[in-house]
């Protein structure tokens, strides 16, 4: 066999996978990707197989058992390789599919975990024994079994039938036929033969570039395989703390081309990276000195973003690259403490970043290539950050508190740092009461959304950031659609302490003052004033936490 190699095409029904699978055979190269896909995928998966549709070509790198080096054994959800085989079939191309065929074939109901930290639980995909209809033939349900659905592990077990013997003669048909179709698929293997590394590693990039799109990331793990970049990077991502390993790929990269002293961001500098590290030894050790130190300023930014600014965890989080940006400031420091003069910067920094969403659209590029530099002087004790000033206060008013943004997720980072407190005893709300941003039940509309529907409002209209703060009182369904000017003086039927309800609207950055459109009984009128007034205040924070200017004057 020459370097070109051989290619040879065979096709497999799924019991003669099962017993592959059961052989130990299949390893992932570390060049390949993690488990990424979700339950829905896997779902719309055992829907295709069960209709006979395409599911796509599986490519594997047949290679000798000596390539045991080129095992990724990390976020594998495979059977683990049993290395008395003689050969290793390294998965090209297909490990999506065929981890999840994996998952249904092994017969129980195994929960495996992807790439994004979600949980997949395999026995949780059902098939419709009930007579044929409009109802979905699979579901994948994480709560009870819905009525006349089975699950597919239970199917496809070698003791499928005592499991099922307690349903009826028709359901008893219905998994019969299930079963024969699901176990008669045949998938279609292409088995690559070659000694040659790079010609797997071409062959990956150029498989994923024609189906589905692979990331920057992605490509440079496959280039840089040789000395573990994938590995390096998720040893990164599973050192971080409240979430904050959700962090891309790609965002840890850029960082590291940053300090490698790539210029600009994007694909071509983490490529370069990648290339380089590939062909150039000098510069691997360079890499290798420098990773040591920046997989722990990783650490530091987080930490320091949660204690400075209220991102306690990266649901709160308004740019990943607030993260990557910081990051580099505490590798140039290498690891210390800001000085107090940095401190102040930083915090220009990020609340004018916030505000001002300079990490979105066409200022992405420039802004982030900026803050890159800038926080390298700051290290130093060179720099200042200078705000845009610029900001219009609008982007505050008419922001949809639903929505993911900059603004909105900053936002509620402003309002965790004023330890919000109960109204009725001034009390501070636990902040595990609102402890992720993605939880909308421990979000209170101000102006609750029933009066506003029943005065013409839209959702979108009820939405408004600024109509919306943490938890107010620990019954929040008390609230109902009453006006705040009834709510806010009674929790039920007990009148409030006039000075610790104010001083607890203060801590949600409520306007409570005479003129404050809470307490106009005309509801259009007053809702109309409260947001302009609200509004003011949060522009107001935010720049007191900042201390500078951000918004636009007049």
């Amino acid at each position: 066999m020459t370097n070109q190699g051989s290619i040879r095409t065979e096709t497999k029904n799924l019991k003669q996978l099962r017993s592959l699978f059961e052989s130990q055979v299949f390893a992932l190269p570390r060049l390949q990707r993690e488990f990424v896909w979700s339950a829905t995928k896997a779902r719309d998966l055992v829907d295709s197989v069960y209709r006979g549709y395409p599911i796509g070509n599986v490519t594997i790198w047949q290679a000798r058992r000596r390539r045991e080096f080129e095992f990724r054994k990390r976020r594998n959800i495979l059977p683990p390789y049993d290395d008395h085989n003689p050969y290793i079939y390294f998965i090209i191309d297909g490990q999506q599919r065929l981890s999840c065929l994996w998952q249904l074939l092994r017969g129980d109901g195994h929960v495996v975990q992807n790439a994004s930290g979600q949980q997949i639980d395999f026995g949780k995909i059902y098939f419709y024994v009930g007579t044929p209809g409009d109802r979905a033939t699979f579901v994948y349900r994480r709560r009870r079994p819905p009525k006349d659905y089975v699950p597919v592990v239970t199917i496809l077990s070698s003791r499928w039938h005592s499991r099922t013997k307690h349903l009826g003669k028709r359901a008893q048909t219905r998994i019969r036929y299930c079963r024969e179709r699901l176990l008669d698929y045949r998938v279609f293997l292409t088995f690559l033969e070659t000694s040659d590394l790079e010609q797997v590693q071409k062959s990956f990039i150029r498989i994923n570039s024609l189906g589905t799109k692979i990331s920057t990331a992605d490509r440079a793990f496959a280039r840089a395989s040789d000395v573990g970049l994938r590995d390096l990077v998720h040893g990164v991502t599973e050192r971080m703390e409240a979430g904050f390993g959700a962090i891309s790929s790609g965002t840890i990269l850029q960082t590291a081309a940053f300090v490698m002293e790539e210029s600009d961001i994007g694909e071509r500098s983490i490529n370069r990276v990648a290339r380089n590290l590939e062909k150039d030894e000098d510069y691997r050790k360079k890499f290798f000195r420098y990773w040591r130190r920046l997989r722990h300023s990783f650490g530091y930014a987080a930490d320091y973003l949660a204690m400075q600014f209220g991102v306690v965890d990266h649901t709160f989080l308004p740019s990943d690259y607030l993260v990557s940006v910081l990051a580099l400031y505490f590798f140039h420091k290498r690891n210390t403490r800001p000085t107090k003069k940095a401190v102040a910067e930083l915090r220009k920094w990020f609340w004018a970043t916030v505000v001002g969403a300079r990490y979105t659209g066409r200022g992405f590029r420039p802004n982030v290539t900026a803050d890159a530099e800038f926080m390298r002087r700051l290290a130093s004790g060179r720099a200042r950050f200078v705000s845009p000033r610029d900001v219009p206060t609008r982007v505050i008013r008419y922001a949809d508190y639903s929505r993911r943004g900059m603004v909105t997720d900053g936002y509620f980072c402003l309002l965790r740092l004023q330890s919000p407190a109960y109204l009725e005893d001034g009390e501070p709300i636990p902040r595990d009461a609102y402890s992720t941003r993605a939880n909308r039940s421990d979000k209170h509309h101000i102006f609750p959304r029933g009066l506003l529907r029943r005065h013409g409002y839209s959702a979108s209209d009820c939405n408004l950031l600024p109509n919306i703060c943490f938890l107010v009182a620990r019954e929040n369904q008390s609230i109902g659609s009453k006006h705040p000017l009834k709510y806010l003086d009674t929790v039920d039927g007990v009148s409030h302490n006039l000075r610790t309800r104010n001083r607890a609207l203060r801590t949600h950055l409520i306007p409570y003052g005479t003129e404050s459109g809470l307490w106009d009984k005309n509801v259009r009128r007053g809702y109309r004033n409260f947001l302009d007034q609200r509004t003011a205040l949060i522009a107001k924070e935010f720049e007191r936490q900042a201390g500078d200017r951000l918004f636009r004057q007049g």
